[in-house]
């Protein structure tokens, strides 16, 4: 996790450069989930991931979902909620519409 988040940290020189440091911050989301540790610098890498403007579109979903994981793991549901209920509906992946289930 710490190689990530410094990862994530790094002034980007190019588009690569850009999408490695986004690349990084999605993994630090993942990781913390994964990990079940450090739940609050997850939010955090997964909230700027998302925010982002060029954040990759293949990975917006996982994405969302990760934050929800985090949001229950810190008791937030309602959170959680906001974001899984509407990704259940839009997304096209059967793997993460069957993980959204398991949760709600």
């Amino acid at each position: 996790m710490q190689q990530f988040a410094l990862a994530s940290e790094q002034d980007a020189a190019d588009i690569d450069a850009e999408r490695s440091r986004l690349m990084a911050l999605y993994q630090l989301g993942r990781a913390t989930v994964l990990a079940k540790a450090e739940h609050q610098q997850g939010i955090n890498a997964l909230q700027r991931f998302l925010a982002d403007d060029n954040t990759p579109a293949e990975f917006t979903d996982w994405a969302q979902f990760r934050l929800a994981q985090l949001y229950l793991a810190t008791e937030q549901r309602p959170a959680a909620e906001a974001l899984l209920k509407p990704l259940q509906d839009s997304t096209k992946d059967n793997n993460l519409k069957t993980e959204i289930k398991k949760i709600l």
